[in-house]
């Protein structure tokens, strides 16, 4: 069910996966820009991800890569082959060579030709045999986008490769380190791994003043011009006494986790587009700020708003570690 949600879901890999990695590997640059020590120290990573990650030719490398596509810039493309080799791809693309990815991909069109030649029992089994293999393929793009991206950046920087490969790794969520039980784990609880990595690497992220000062302040003032904007923007149709867009709060849960933009007075005249992990608090204490600028709430309630906001995340954060502890203990009394 987890797959069929995630990375078995086109609409999941075209929309939330894109826009969470490179929201992702943005604040993760911004990190190690500002840590002494990283090689990305006081240079411009972040801006250049953010330039190569909406870049037509980091885009055009990852399908010729996956697809077994010819042409396109060879440079770009020598490039991503050199950050799977120097280990800045996810775990399993740095075990496939590149004839051997090829052929997957190859082996997946395939399976997709000819199918009118075959029965309607024939044909539905090769139809979804080939769009499983495809959908596979679509994700190792998504999966790698925003890590090439912050490799094109690091190496444009003069980083050499097995440091850029270490940064594009860091660069979206790195779930390569997996225990004997987070495979079970996985399929137990939806998002384990990603919940401990996301919280583990929000808190790296926060603790370094200068990193967290750009990144919260950053994502605080967007969320008070966000909801400026939308009071502007949206109506009160449902005559429930507030305007539509703060009907979007469902718990401190749609606005949270996604940059909401009104376009028009509707209560359905919205776009979405979600945000990071875990860094979506900070957007919605700006939204808070903005629904008392405009009028929309009192201090009193928006504060309250908050704390229960923080509580929820500090509880998700708490029983993930509770639980990645208990594990822990489990497997050393085990062995």
């Amino acid at each position: 069910m987890k797959g069929m949600l995630t990375y078995k879901n086109p609409l999941y890999l075209l929309t939330v996966a894109p826009f969470r990695d490179i929201s992702d590997a943005i604040a993760t640059a911004m990190y190690h820009q500002n840590l002494k020590g990283s090689p990305a120290y006081k240079k411009n990573l972040a801006s250049k991800t953010l330039m190569y990650a909406v870049s037509p030719s980091t885009w055009g490398a990852l399908r010729r890569f996956v697809f077994n596509r010819e042409g396109g810039d060879g440079e770009v493309n020598a490039l991503l082959e050199e950050m799977i080799a120097a280990g800045g791809a996810p775990l399993h693309s740095r075990f496939l060579d590149l004839q051997q990815k090829a052929d997957v991909a190859a082996q997946a069109i395939k399976e997709l030709q000819g199918v009118e030649a075959l029965t309607a029992k024939e044909r539905g089994a090769k139809l979804l045999s080939g769009l499983n293999n495809w959908v596979d393929g679509l994700a190792d793009v998504m999966d790698m986008s925003a890590r090439f991206a912050t490799y094109r950046a690091a190496t444009d920087l003069g980083i050499s490769s097995t440091d850029a490969a270490r940064l594009s790794l860091d660069s979206s969520l790195n779930l390569t380190r997996r225990g004997e039980m987070a495979r079970t784990l996985d399929v137990a609880i939806p998002f384990f791994g990603a919940g401990i990595e996301g919280s583990r690497k929000t808190l790296r992220i926060l603790s370094n003043p200068k990193s967290a000062l750009k990144i919260a302040g950053g994502l605080i003032a967007y969320g008070v011009l966000e909801s400026l904007w939308n009071s502007m923007m949206s109506d009160d149709n449902d005559k429930d006494g507030q305007e539509d867009y703060l009907d979007l709060d469902q718990g401190a849960k749609m606005r949270m986790n996604r940059a909401v933009i009104y376009y028009g007075s509707c209560a359905d005249d919205y776009i979405k587009v979600p945000v990071g992990q875990m860094l979506g608090y900070f957007k919605f204490v700006g939204n808070k700020i903005g629904d008392v600028m405009a009028g929309n709430g009192t201090a009193a309630t928006a504060s309250a708003q908050l704390v229960d906001a923080m509580q929820r995340s500090e509880e998700h954060t708490s029983e993930l570690q509770s639980l990645r502890h208990l594990v822990c203990r489990l497997l050393l009394e085990k062995k």
